[in-house]
């Protein structure tokens, strides 16, 4: 009813508003003097109220639906059930409390974040430094390879610093390897009839020292294979010529004058201890020579050399190299050794040198360890003898590996090229190598204390 009532109000109301503007339109028109004029537009005023009308009602009906359809939505708002509401609520703080949660987990999230973001730039820092450090340090490089790219092979490169000199020469110090070669160069010149050149000599003493390539050495020198093979020949010559001086047999007095206090005791007459040592060398292509330098001891082709070191540990003896095969006493009676024996002088040496027949002759004596051959043990008196013996007969071994250590050549297997060329005379091409390596030893420090 109220309803009715409302909307009975809403149609009186668009009437007299209706009505209230025709009126006004009427009074606002122009008066028009026939009576024609006033009926047509009596005519149409009235048509246009009428669609005016229609239009109004038309609009009240839209307003009606209108009004119906949110009665009906009050009316199910009003009727709806309790527990709706209470179900709405539920799943409202579910929601919320899911919220909340997703918040904390997002909120830890941000906050391991910010620690990881913290430790990723302290390691970003760190790495900036370390990569400044490796910058520098690349920089410094560069420079170095710059120098040495820029620094010629040859005694320049050693030029005052003993260290160098010691790695590439085998000699202590730089002024010496330039004294030996001013001493040696008068002699090439002579010899050769050529101007010595000290890169040369260098290239030389390298070769020996750390048996590099002459490929690799003609490479730096800028010189063919074949010269660098004939300067090591030219300086080999001079160097086997002149530094004989060096490796010479001492006199007694000399000798007792710089005796190492280890021998004043027992081994005071003590004049050489003797040894052998072998080096490997290529397989021979004759079957003679390769039955002949075959050692059975090494299980190799070797020559043999005999050697000779006064009790201050300076070498006074080197013998020519013999054939694998040859025991130590051949080569001890046939190398010369004998020929600087004098009467009174004491030979220390190993169980294979058996050689005291022919010391005897000359009133020498020699010393070896104590044979147990023909008895069950060695009395109390030999064993302390054979001990004391080995004490010093040990330096022997020590300047034997003092050679070996400081003159490669020595280590490895020699080629037959470098064992005898057809244009060697009496002393072949190892002969020198192994004088030229002893005297220049004998130019270092001795190994004996």
């Amino acid at each position: 009813m109220a309803r009715h009532a409302r909307l009975t109000k809403r149609k009186s109301r668009a009437k007299g508003l209706d009505a209230a503007e025709a009126l006004l339109s009427l009074q606002k028109r122009p008066r028009i003097g026939r009576t024609e004029g006033c009926e047509s537009s009596v005519r149409e005023d009235l048509v246009e109220g009428d669609a005016t009308h229609r239009t109004d009602i038309q609009g009240t009906d839209v307003l009606e639906n209108n009004e119906s359809i949110l009665d009906a939505d009050c009316d199910v708002v009003t009727n709806s059930d309790p527990v709706c509401y209470d179900q709405c609520d539920s799943r409202t703080s579910e929601q919320l409390r899911a919220l909340e949660k997703d918040k904390e987990k997002l909120e830890s999230k941000c906050a391991s974040l910010v620690l990881e973001n913290e430790r990723l730039s302290s390691q970003y820092t760190q790495l900036l430094a370390a990569n400044f450090q490796a910058v520098s340090r690349n920089t410094e490089l560069t420079l170095e390879n710059s120098h040495l790219r820029a620094q010629k092979f040859g005694s320049s490169l050693i030029e005052k610093d003993d260290n160098k000199t010691l790695f590439y020469t085998g000699l202590p110090t730089y002024k010496l390897f330039s004294t030996l070669f001013d001493l040696l160069q008068p002699y090439y010149s002579l010899y050769h009839h050529g101007t010595p050149n000290i890169d040369h000599f260098f290239a030389v003493l390298v070769y020996l020292r750390l048996h590099t390539p002459m490929d690799d050495l003609a490479y730096r020198l800028q010189i063919s294979k074949s010269r660098v093979s004939r300067l090591f020949h030219s300086w080999m010559d001079t160097m086997y010529c002149n530094l004989q001086p060096l490796v010479t047999w001492p006199d007694t007095a000399t000798l007792r004058e710089n005796m190492p206090a280890a021998f004043r005791k027992h081994f005071s007459n003590v004049k050489c201890i003797i040894d052998c040592f072998e080096i490997f060398i290529q397989r021979p292509v004759s079957f003679h020579a390769r039955a002949a330098t075959y050692s059975n001891y090494k299980k190799h082709n070797t020559v043999k050399v005999l050697i000779g070191i006064s009790p201050s540990g300076v070498i006074t003896f080197i013998s020519q190299a013999w054939t694998g095969r040859v025991s130590d006493k051949v080569i001890t009676k046939e190398s010369g050794f004998l020929d600087n024996i004098e009467y009174g002088d004491v030979i220390l040496a190993d169980r294979g040198f058996n050689i005291h027949d022919e010391l005897a002759l000359i009133g020498a004596r020699l010393q070896i360890p104590a044979f147990t051959k023909g008895k069950k043990q060695l009395s109390r008196e030999e064993v302390e003898i054979s001990r004391r013996l080995a004490r010093v007969r040990i330096h022997v071994e020590r300047v034997i590996g003092q050679l070996r250590r400081k003159y490669k050549i020595l280590q490895e297997t020699i080629p037959i090229s470098l064992i005898k060329k057809p244009s060697d005379g009496c002393t072949a091409t190892i002969d020198k190598i192994i004088f030229v390596t002893a005297a220049l030893t004998n130019l270092s420090q001795t190994v004996v204390p």
